[in-house]
Protein backbone atom coordinates (compact mmCIF):
# COMPACT_ATOMS: atom_id res chain seq x y z
CA UNK A 1 0.00 0.00 0.00
CA UNK A 2 1.46 3.64 -1.10
CA UNK A 3 1.36 6.78 1.82
CA UNK A 4 -0.55 9.24 -0.13
CA UNK A 5 1.60 12.27 -1.36
CA UNK A 6 1.50 15.22 1.41
CA UNK A 7 1.93 18.64 0.00
CA UNK A 8 3.79 21.38 2.29
CA UNK A 9 2.53 24.99 1.69
CA UNK A 10 4.67 27.29 2.76
CA UNK A 11 2.92 30.69 4.49
CA UNK A 12 4.49 33.89 5.07
CA UNK A 13 2.98 36.85 6.90
CA UNK A 14 4.28 40.07 5.26
CA UNK A 15 4.10 43.90 5.91
CA UNK A 16 1.42 45.95 4.47
CA UNK A 17 3.72 47.33 2.24
CA UNK A 18 4.80 44.10 0.58
CA UNK A 19 1.16 42.72 -0.42
CA UNK A 20 -1.25 46.21 -0.35
CA UNK A 21 -3.88 46.93 -1.46
CA UNK A 22 -4.52 42.97 -1.04
CA UNK A 23 -4.61 40.73 2.07
CA UNK A 24 -2.97 38.47 0.74
CA UNK A 25 -1.50 36.06 -2.42
CA UNK A 26 -1.62 32.97 -3.02
CA UNK A 27 1.29 31.45 -5.37
CA UNK A 28 -0.12 27.88 -6.67
CA UNK A 29 3.39 26.93 -8.80
CA UNK A 30 5.56 26.99 -5.36
CA UNK A 31 2.88 26.32 -3.16
CA UNK A 32 3.20 29.39 -0.91
CA UNK A 33 1.22 31.75 0.59
CA UNK A 34 1.40 35.19 1.78
CA UNK A 35 -1.16 37.34 4.51
CA UNK A 36 -0.75 40.56 5.59
CA UNK A 37 0.35 40.65 9.44
CA UNK A 38 -1.02 43.88 10.21
CA UNK A 39 -5.13 42.80 10.14
CA UNK A 40 -7.00 41.54 12.66
CA UNK A 41 -6.80 38.53 13.96
CA UNK A 42 -10.00 37.12 12.76
CA UNK A 43 -9.33 38.62 9.16
CA UNK A 44 -6.06 36.95 9.05
CA UNK A 45 -7.60 33.63 9.90
CA UNK A 46 -10.00 34.24 7.17
CA UNK A 47 -7.01 35.48 4.50
CA UNK A 48 -5.27 32.34 5.07
CA UNK A 49 -7.94 30.34 4.80
CA UNK A 50 -8.78 31.90 1.78
CA UNK A 51 -5.41 31.78 0.05
CA UNK A 52 -4.86 28.81 1.20
CA UNK A 53 -8.12 27.55 -0.84
CA UNK A 54 -6.58 29.00 -4.23
CA UNK A 55 -3.42 26.69 -3.83
CA UNK A 56 -5.68 23.60 -4.01
CA UNK A 57 -8.27 25.10 -6.54
CA UNK A 58 -8.27 23.94 -9.82
CA UNK A 59 -10.88 25.38 -11.12
CA UNK A 60 -10.72 27.89 -14.61
CA UNK A 61 -11.30 31.60 -14.28
CA UNK A 62 -10.38 34.27 -11.90
CA UNK A 63 -13.58 35.49 -11.04
CA UNK A 64 -15.09 32.13 -10.50
CA UNK A 65 -12.19 31.21 -8.45
CA UNK A 66 -12.17 34.25 -5.80
CA UNK A 67 -15.95 33.42 -5.38
CA UNK A 68 -15.40 29.79 -4.28
CA UNK A 69 -12.42 31.20 -2.12
CA UNK A 70 -14.49 33.60 -0.40
CA UNK A 71 -17.41 31.17 -0.17
CA UNK A 72 -14.89 28.79 1.71
CA UNK A 73 -13.35 30.93 4.03
CA UNK A 74 -16.65 32.51 4.74
CA UNK A 75 -18.19 29.63 5.81
CA UNK A 76 -15.23 28.63 8.18
CA UNK A 77 -14.06 32.29 9.90
CA UNK A 78 -17.17 34.29 9.15
CA UNK A 79 -16.38 37.18 10.92
CA UNK A 80 -13.04 37.77 9.46
CA UNK A 81 -14.94 37.68 5.97
CA UNK A 82 -17.52 40.23 7.41
CA UNK A 83 -14.92 42.83 8.97
CA UNK A 84 -12.50 42.40 5.77
CA UNK A 85 -15.19 43.25 3.63
CA UNK A 86 -16.20 45.95 5.73
CA UNK A 87 -12.55 47.00 5.41
CA UNK A 88 -12.30 46.99 1.71
CA UNK A 89 -15.74 48.88 1.78
CA UNK A 90 -14.28 51.97 3.51
CA UNK A 91 -11.07 51.60 0.95
CA UNK A 92 -11.15 53.65 -2.02
CA UNK A 93 -7.27 51.91 -2.66
CA UNK A 94 -8.70 48.31 -2.20
CA UNK A 95 -12.14 49.08 -4.11
CA UNK A 96 -10.28 50.28 -7.23
CA UNK A 97 -7.81 47.14 -7.21
CA UNK A 98 -10.70 45.03 -6.97
CA UNK A 99 -12.54 46.78 -9.84
CA UNK A 100 -9.17 47.00 -12.07
CA UNK A 101 -8.71 42.79 -11.05
CA UNK A 102 -12.07 42.17 -12.71
CA UNK A 103 -12.00 44.40 -15.41
CA UNK A 104 -9.05 42.80 -16.14
CA UNK A 105 -10.18 39.22 -15.83
CA UNK A 106 -13.40 39.59 -17.31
Amino acid sequence: MSMPRIKFIKIFYAARSELAPAFGRANVNDQTVYVRQDLPGCVRANVLCHELYHVHDRAEGYLKREIRANLYAARHFPLGFVIGTVMTLFSKERLRFYFNLIKSNL
